[in-house]
């Protein structure tokens, strides 16, 4: 049974955008974050950034 006060796509998405207008007003200016990384976590982003491509041969593909 659907209820009669079910909330519209359009009733969401204009909540939804209230919502992250709020959010966003409330975040610190860009230059008053000055978080430094440690630099494992540099190093762990970098190897996400940047994989070392790996190349998997088959036995059967060796064999001919």
């Amino acid at each position: 049974m659907i209820p009669e006060e079910m909330l519209s796509d359009e009733l969401l998405r204009q909540a939804t955008e209230k919502c992250a207008e709020a959010i966003i007003a409330n975040l610190p200016a860009p230059e008053e974050c000055n978080h430094k990384f440690s630099k494992r976590f540099e190093e762990k982003m970098q190897e996400l950034l940047h994989p070392k491509t790996v190349c998997i041969i088959s036995p059967e593909y060796i064999s001919k």
